[in-house]
Formats: structure tokens, sequence, C-alpha cells
């Protein structure tokens, strides 16, 4: 028997399909599922002021212990920044509210904005210890997180299944025809046009563009930031990437999106391992070990 739950989650939409001959059985691995995540929106969602997140960021310039949980998925980010050398930061929420996406969606920058040009200095000290000087938020690799959460708790129950997080996926086994899960890559030019199809068996897709979340004057204000100065990032329409990790894969579909072309030759090999694809504003395409059926 097929399964099918939807639930809005971290501002997007998420809709968990798998196959299971037991029903009692399919409702215990949904609320898994369900609390997990929420657990992760509740604990870390900037939106919210009471949280995890908040407690963090209300202690700049010094150093704080952290939960265990908190510290290694920094640290996991730290590790991939060091890495990859792509144009990534943690350290962009007050960026984020000063452009409008704040914490009540106000989508209204704010005027004479000075952007923070000193540069972010997010540390870890073992077992447990954070210095930040800027406030974080992690929405840069969220979605992914929550991916991996879903499907490490289903992957020991289901053979076929498929998780959509409003454009980004995991998806393995066989779809309820009995075909391979052929996913469609979303235009980063529009929401009613798909640019190819990409198979996804056991991997991840994730993927960046402005299309859903923009604002302001000419649709110029987004949510990727450009770390270097502090404003939305303009290099790229759009970014796809294919990995084993949902939280990689969210994470270079971020860091790449805000990467120039230039910065991008720099970082060379770093990226050699990489499964992408880059859109760029002339509708250009640039696929890096990237397998894609394009139209």
């Amino acid at each position: 028997m097929w399964f099918d739950q939807n639930r809005e989650l971290l501002g997007s939409s998420l809709r968990i399909t798998f196959e299971l001959e037991d029903q009692e059985q399919a409702d215990l691995l949904f609320q898994s599922c369900w609390q997990k995540i929420e657990y992760f929106h509740k604990k870390y969602s900037r939106f919210i002021s009471d949280n995890t997140l908040s407690a963090i960021n209300s202690h700049l310039d010094e150093w704080q212990p952290i939960d265990k949980e908190t510290f290694d998925l920094i640290k996991k980010v730290l590790k991939l920044s060091e890495k990859y050398s792509l144009n990534f930061s943690l350290a962009v929420k007050k960026t984020l509210e000063n452009i409008g996406y704040d914490q009540n969606y106000s989508f209204q920058p704010k005027e004479n904005i000075n952007p923070n040009r000193n540069e972010a200095k997010i540390l870890l000290k073992e077992p447990d210890q954070l210095f930040i000087n800027s406030t974080i938020e992690f929405g840069g690799f969220g979605k992914g997180y929550a991916l991996d959460l879903a499907a490490e708790t289903l992957m020991p129950y289901v053979k076929n299944v498929c998780l959509d997080f409003g454009g980004d996926l995991f998806a393995k086994g066989k779809n309820p025809s009995g075909e391979s899960w052929k996913i469609a890559l979303e235009s980063p030019f529009s929401l009613d046009e798909a640019i190819g199809t990409v198979v996804l068996d056991g991997e991840f897709l994730t993927a960046s563009n402005t299309l859903k979340r923009s604002w302001g004057k000419d649709k110029k204000l987004h949510h990727l930031i450009d770390v270097k100065n502090q404003k939305p990032a303009d290099y790229w329409a759009g970014s796809y990437i294919v990995a084993d990790s949902g939280m990689v894969a969210d994470y270079l579909a971020t860091a790449l999106f805000c990467t120039s072309p230039q910065d991008l030759e720099k970082v060379g090999d770093k990226i050699n391992d990489c499964k992408f694809m880059l859109a760029g504003n002339d509708r250009s395409l640039f696929q890096h070990n990237f397998k894609a059926d394009l139209f």
C-alpha cells in the first residue's frame, strides 16, 4: 500500500510518500518524521523568539556553552566551509532582517542600511563552547537537514519512498507506477516551466533560486546572501545539487548560488567531487558531474 502525508514546516510544504504493508507502522513512521522535524524547527527557527537559536544570538562576543546537538551541527557546517571554500556563512541573520525578511515577514527593507563589513567569527572549542560576533541562522542548510532526518527514519523500513520539501527532494526505489523516480528540474525563470529531469535512487536533490522568495523594487531582494558584501547574490539564476546527504546538498545549493564564477575558478579541485548544475542569468547552463536530461 502507498501512504502519503503533507505538512507545512520550515516555511515550505513537506510531502512524504512511501510504500508499506502495515497501516499502523506507517502511521508511526509519519508521526516520528513529523516530530523530529518539528523539534528541529522549534529549536532553531530564527522566527521563534525564545528558542535555542535565539538564546545563542543573545550572547555575542563571548564564549558560551551550547548543547551537543547544536555544537555538532555548527561543526559540520564549518567543516563544509573549510572543505569547499565557497561563499557561505551562518552569519546572515542581521542582513536578512535588514532587507525585510524578518520575524514579521514584513518584506520591507530598512532605510539607510549600512552593511556589516566586519568579518564574521564563528568559533568552536571542544567540548561545548561557541563564540560568535554576529547573529547566525540555519536557513542555508535547514531543509536539507530535515530531509536527512526523515530519510534516516524511513530507510530501515521502506524500499520505495519520495520526500518532496518544496522542490528539495529525496527519492529511492520505485514510484507508485513501478518506475524510477524521475524528478523535474524547476526553471529558475518561470514557475510553470521545467528545464529537464533527473532520476534519483537513494540521493538528495536540492535547488536554489529566487522565484518563490523575492521582493522589493524589481524583485531584486531575496534570501540568498552574498556574504562578501552582505547583499542578495546575483551571480546565477539557479543552482541544482545531487548528493548523498540532504544537509550537504542544501549547503552546496546555497553556497554555489552565492559564489561568483571568478571565485568558483579559484576553488578549483575542491568541488571536483560535487554533482551540480548552475543556471546563468543569460539562461546558459553549466554542468559538473550532473546527470540530467535537459529540454
